[in-house]
């Protein structure tokens, strides 16, 4: 599926692949030609923050956010837990949302982290080791990566407090005399050995991934007068050289803890950690100055983290209504803030569906419009680039080999119903596309013809339509009938119809087609047509006696004969959509909507 942008409306497309196997390849090229600032140009390392505007946070870890569990939990248990999460569902969600970049836990208090530190290992001396062997982190920026989403990783300023011997083999001990989580006169230590150590360990983390980790939100930074603000190292500029030694271009914030109004805590982080409760989101939303909050002359992306659920990581379904989440986050948006929303997530990585669906919301909200520039590639050589995948009876969790990509060219084995969806938003746009035929067909459509397509202007949620597909405009390949459109309508997470998928308008013949449907005649009556009604407008030749049987091919197809590749060209352009097959305009759509 490509989401795609009319300068009319929202719009999403989608690769529909149904029960036959298929070979693609496709791109992108522009249509029209706009000057715009190429993605990292610009002075400020932030400025990828603010165009994304809003993204997602999960606490993955081996016991509940600030508590002191995990005890419990082995080094062999916590490896298990590690091991079975599916980076490629978590990316698949992820994407389905429409956010720009992830901010995920390395660990907490328990001591458990989730990638390897030798350096760690070396200065707690546990064994077995509490960090992960698998570098989780590495496998889900690479996840992630290849959908267009930035990672960012959470990370304690200090050793984890529910470890007794990680804190005393590190020499860290909280701030307050009161001890963990309890009030208390603040102890005024500096910790510099420990500061030392813990940026060595962060160092490494840094060194290992590289431009991978696209930034640090550093928690507990609470102590900061007896710990960080000092001209000598270890300090705040110390700890943010350890915290960009693998990648210069990282973006830092260091938390200072629950502050509404929010504040800049120190020059040397790039944005606000913006810690705040749910409840107090509209107070830190309407005391949002602008952008930026300036902190000893320099300039701090102004930036919210909060919950969605009953707090940090908790809750069966989100507290609040859409509506009210959608408000308050393109309020902030407007304001040139930026927001994280933190759900819940399951050991193997799946997001809980309410949360899911919520964040779909605000992503249908507020979408990334793009309008192409240059040539975009979805399929690379071993690759699918900027898509995720979604089928009716696996939802995001897609089996191994479903698709794969060889030599440029996109293989779908045909079991089920599914699709890959563009992770962005397009407009005015021209979309190529070539595809072939495999030999298998399976399921409900063994004996029938083979069935394909790409769908515009979708619309979430996944499976909109029937389970199936999302609801919107389809640009039609099957045998005996490529260039069709179908209208394809669509019903929300709680049932009810989608108001309005996807309206047409079509110039049509006199006659009907085999199925009493219209049938595009360039120059003929226009019609309206809307997705309620399941519409499909039949290409302008369309085989009057088309039969859906395996390998039904008409005198009149436009398509390519046997294994040759057809190529399909649709164009959008503002409200216009026209689909050309093997370079013959087969069908036309005006007022998409």
């Amino acid at each position: 599926m490509l989401k795609s942008i009319t300068k009319n409306s929202l719009v999403r497309s989608v690769w529909r692949l149904s029960r036959s196997t298929l070979m693609m390849q496709g791109t992108i090229t522009y249509l029209l030609v706009f000057v715009v600032v190429p993605w990292g140009w610009a002075a400020e390392r932030t400025d990828w923050l603010s165009r994304a505007g809003w993204g997602v946070m999960t606490h993955y870890l081996a016991a509940p956010p600030s508590s002191a569990g995990g005890k419990e939990v082995t080094a062999e248990m916590w490896n298990r837990q590690v091991d079975a999460f599916d980076v490629e569902l978590f990316a698949n969600q992820v994407a389905a949302t429409g956010a720009r970049y992830v901010l995920f836990t390395i660990g907490q208090n328990s001591g458990h982290y989730c990638a390897p530190n030798a350096t760690y290992d070396k200065f707690v001396g546990i064994r077995p080791s509490k960090c992960s062997r698998r570098d989780l982190i590495a496998d889900l920026a690479k996840a992630l990566k290849n959908r267009d989403i930035r990672l960012m990783v959470y990370l304690p300023s200090g050793a984890p407090a529910a470890d007794r011997v990680a804190r005393r083999k590190l020499g860290w001990r909280w701030g307050r005399k009161g001890g963990w989580q309890l009030p208390g006169e603040p102890v005024g230590g500096r910790l510099a050995d420990f500061q030392r150590r813990w940026e060595a360990v962060v160092r490494e983390w840094s060194l290992r991934w590289g431009d991978a980790v696209a930034g640090w939100w550093i928690d507990g930074c609470y102590f900061a007068d007896q710990m960080y603000r000092f001209d000598d190292p270890p300090n705040f500029a110390s700890f943010a050289a350890a915290l960009r030694a693998g990648n210069p271009d990282a973006i830092i914030a260091f938390n200072p803890g629950v502050r509404v109004p929010v504040i800049a805590h120190t020059k040397y982080e790039d944005y606000t950690a913006g810690e705040v409760n749910l409840p107090q989101l509209p107070q830190a939303v309407a005391a949002c100055p602008g952008r930026w909050i300036e902190r000893d002359g320099a300039k701090i992306q102004f930036h919210i983290l909060t919950f969605l659920g009953k707090s940090w990581c908790r809750g069966d379904r989100p507290q609040w209504p859409d509506d009210k989440i959608v408000a308050l986050t393109r309020q902030l948006i407007r304001k040139g803030g930026a927001i994280t929303f933190d759900v819940p997530i399951r050991p193997d990585g799946e997001i809980p569906e309410p949360f899911l669906w919520q964040l779909q919301a605000v992503g249908r909200a507020i979408p990334q419009t793009i309008v192409p520039r240059k040539e975009i590639r979805f399929f690379e050589q071993n690759k699918t680039v900027g898509l995720y995948t979604w089928m009716e009876r696996f939802r995001y969790r897609v089996p191994p080999g479903t698709f794969t990509m060889a030599n440029g060219v996109l293989h779908f084995n045909g079991e089920g119903n599914g699709y890959l969806c563009t992770t962005k938003h397009f407009r005015d746009y021209h979309l190529v596309v070539e595809y072939r035929w495999g030999e298998h067909t399976s399921g409900d459509r063994k004996t029938m013809a083979r069935s394909s397509g790409v769908f515009l202007h979708g619309r979430s949620p996944d499976g909109a339509y029937e389970g199936k597909f999302m609801a919107g405009l389809e640009c039609q390949i099957i045998e005996g009938g490529t260039g069709d459109f179908e209208l394809l309508p669509g019903k929300n997470p709680d049932g009810t119809e989608i108001p309005r998928s996807v309206e047409i308008t079509v110039e049509t013949a006199d006659h009907r087609d085999y199925a009493g449907q219209p049938v595009w005649k360039k120059g003929g009556k226009r019609v309206t047509l809307a997705d309620r009604r399941g519409y499909r407008v039949s290409w302008f030749n369309h085989d009057p006696d088309w039969k859906n049987i395996t390998g039904y091919k008409p005198k009149s197809d436009l398509a390519s004969p046997g294994k040759q590749w057809t190529r399909l060209d649709i164009i959008c352009d503002a409200d216009r959509v026209q689909y050309y097959v093997n370079g013959v305009l087969a069908n036309e759509a005006f007022n998409v909507r």
